[in-house]
């Protein structure tokens, strides 16, 4: 799926001050491609996630999704696009503690209208022998890999990724990101990473910078690596 942003503004409001979070942001995302977002903390990267998710409204401008313009959708209709076209996958992992693996994919393939089978993502993503743990008795990488699976299983065609190898030492920076890379390939999946890490933005298709609010660079890649090709020393 495309994302198509025209002219987004976002600002704000604490006591008398206004904050910009996006200042007039546009840019055009083709179908099928993995884009990173790079900027520093405050840049507006997780508040264009937001919006893009539909979880976050915005001051003006438009967005247009594969056909689904965001600005004009009523209520029900946001709650049908982000259950069924967009995914999410947060740094923090966001898992139920209470659930198992299986029962945490399987809660968002109910959600929506045309999921995937859970053990088919679960074989996919190499979790299959987890399903009956509980997020606390895994690894960091291991949880990770679940949230990714809980993404994935509806059907997304666009993926949003907010710092997914965060808290994640190399080997499992490398394992998830193939991950990503392998499910942008299978899927045709729309694919926006957002990180601090420019090392891994050369396994993406096109890179965008964020800075204050503004786009301040826009390019495509012309050497693209994989994953297992990043030089992660210091």
């Amino acid at each position: 799926m495309s994302v198509k942003a025209s002219r987004i503004l976002k600002t704000y409001h604490s006591g008398t001050q206004d904050v910009v979070a996006l200042d007039s942001v546009s840019f055009k995302i083709r179908s099928g491609s993995f884009t990173v977002v790079l900027g520093p903390s405050g840049s507006g990267k997780s508040t264009l996630f937001n919006i893009i998710a539909g979880i976050d409204s915005f001051d003006s401008g438009s967005i247009d999704v594969d056909g689904h313009k965001l600005e004009k959708l009523k209520a029900r209709q946001l709650d049908a696009y982000r259950k069924n076209t967009v995914g999410m996958v947060f740094q923090g992992y966001n898992l139920l503690n209470d659930l198992t693996v299986y029962e945490n994919v399987k809660l968002v393939a109910d959600m929506s209208s045309d999921s995937f089978p859970v053990e088919e993502v679960l074989e996919r993503l190499s979790i299959s022998d987890l399903k009956d743990r509980f997020p606390y008795e895994l690894s960091g990488g291991q949880q990770q890999r679940v949230a990714i699976a809980r993404a994935v299983v509806k059907k997304p065609g666009v993926l949003l990724c907010d710092e997914p190898t965060a808290a994640l030492d190399s080997k499992n920076s490398i394992q998830v990101l193939t991950l990503l890379k392998n499910i942008n390939r299978d899927f045709s999946t729309t694919i926006l990473l957002i990180t601090h890490n420019e090392k891994i933005s050369r396994i993406a298709d096109t890179v965008m910078h964020l800075c204050d609010g503004r786009i301040v660079d826009f390019s495509r890649n012309s050497s693209i690596i994989e994953p297992d090709k990043i030089d992660w020393a210091v």
